[in-house]
């Protein structure tokens, strides 16, 4: 090639890196639900068309709330113990290449006067930003996870219990129409109300009581919508449709995509309140850690029921709260998932993903990369290194102007620090 082909050639210099004959590639995500009684982790697999994949999932039962929800603080001994149950889920996540993290904090932390310590805790100690959310926000999620798993044709009340709060919400017409975030929780009204075993009188009718007086406008919402079904979420929902399962079949069923008659409902409730710990122990439906705080959501479940006679079936949703949050992530990052795509070299992918995360400016950025990787060919005879640089080359030129992020000024020393520390996959440290 002569130089007035080469000078001519550089008027010609492609317009974008991205081209790529690579069938599309899925983000792999980690979302984490860091609930009162409960760490639940689901690893998925995020495809550019809108569905996602279950990889693997991880359940902690840490108890984050015990002897703390009535003072609103974390007790030490319950951060630690959420400590360990994040540090090996994080261990399981990364041992799936799992590269994005979201992890919500729930009524527990939320409300926790030193929560706000403990997420500083696993910041320092794990780099996992924990965000936490509304009841209001909890409760939308859960909504977005459940009508995934679960038809709702009719007026539905969808409740899902959890340690510290109870979320209720009515669906109507395909809709979410009404929602509420109350301090009914398994573990809270546990702590507050119960002090015998079996359930005495006295302490059931403290619960149903408190119930009665809390759950007014959920009552009206259900009654203004017509509802005419129940479907329950999350571990103590599930727990007692098992129990109702043991009883009818003998167990070893699922729970999940079956309808229960409120009556077969109503008698595994019974049974839950007349039985003694040890009983529910050596009950194969109940998780051992849940045994004394069934109760309190069995009490909740029977004054739902009596308080709607139109109701009479109930059915159990296998979604919850974290597969609302793979919703929500998927729906706020649709458009990266989609540029991510043709990517599955992971050191490409890995520059691409800190790339956008520092808001580069993508037009200038492709430019600059396509312009260095084709002077590079171009002067190949003159280069004495491997071939193989033009790759960092061109990574290089795509994040060249990051710094912006931070200011315009030295933005060329922003774009160095912060390369350097954007733990870039598959690179190298020289």
């Amino acid at each position: 090639m002569s130089v007035t082909d080469e000078r001519a050639a550089c008027l010609l210099v492609p317009e974008t890196t991205y081209g790529t004959n690579e069938t599309a590639s899925p983000v792999r995500v980690c979302v984490i639900d860091l609930g009162t009684n409960s760490f639940h982790a689901v690893i998925v697999d995020a495809h550019p068309n809108g569905s996602f994949q279950v990889v693997d999932r991880l359940k902690e039962m840490v108890r984050l709330g015990q002897h703390g929800l009535e003072a609103n603080t974390l007790p030490e001994e319950a951060m630690e113990r959420g400590l360990r149950a994040l540090k090996r889920i994080h261990l399981l996540a990364k041992g799936w290449d799992a590269h994005e993290f979201l992890a919500f904090a729930t009524s527990a932390i939320r409300e926790a006067s030193n929560g706000g310590v403990f997420i500083r805790r696993v910041r320092q100690e794990l780099g996992l930003h924990v965000r936490p959310i509304s009841g209001e926000q909890e409760a939308n999620l859960i909504y977005q996870g459940v009508r995934r798993a679960v038809g709702m044709p009719a007026p539905t009340l969808l409740i899902d219990v959890g340690g510290g709060s109870v979320e209720f919400i009515v669906v109507a017409r395909g809709e979410r129409v009404f929602s509420r975030s109350l301090k009914l929780g398994a573990a809270r009204m546990t702590e507050r109300f119960v002090s015998t075993d079996p359930l005495s009188e006295a302490d059931q009718a403290a619960l149903r009581s408190h119930f009665e007086e809390t759950l007014g406008t959920v009552f009206d919402a259900c009654r203004a919508h017509g509802v005419r079904a129940v479907v329950g979420s999350s571990g103590t929902m599930k727990a007692l449709a098992r129990v109702a399962l043991e009883s009818r079949t003998g167990g070893g069923d699922t729970v999940f995509h079956r309808t229960f008659a409120v009556d077969t409902i109503h008698d595994a409730l019974g049974w839950v309140l007349d039985s003694t710990a040890d009983e529910r122990l050596a009950h194969p439906a109940i998780d051992p850690k849940r045994v004394d705080q069934i109760g309190a959501g069995a009490v909740l479940l029977d004054t739902v029921l009596n308080r709607l006679p139109d109701v009479r079936h109930l059915k159990v949703s296998p979604n919850a709260l974290r597969e609302g949050m793979v919703v929500h992530f998927m729906d706020t990052n649709y458009h990266r998932i989609q540029q991510m795509a043709p990517f599955r070299d992971p050191r490409r992918r890995s520059v691409h993903e800190i790339a956008y995360r520092f808001h580069w400016e993508e037009d200038h950025a492709q430019h600059v990369a396509a312009t260095a990787t084709f002077l590079f060919n171009v002067c190949r005879p003159l280069y004495d290194g491997p071939a193989s640089d033009v790759e960092l080359l061109e990574y290089a030129a795509l994040l060249h102007d990051v710094g912006y992020l931070v200011t315009h000024d030295e933005h060329h020393d922003h774009s160095h620090y912060l390369i350097e520390n954007a733990d870039l996959q598959g690179f190298r440290a020289e």
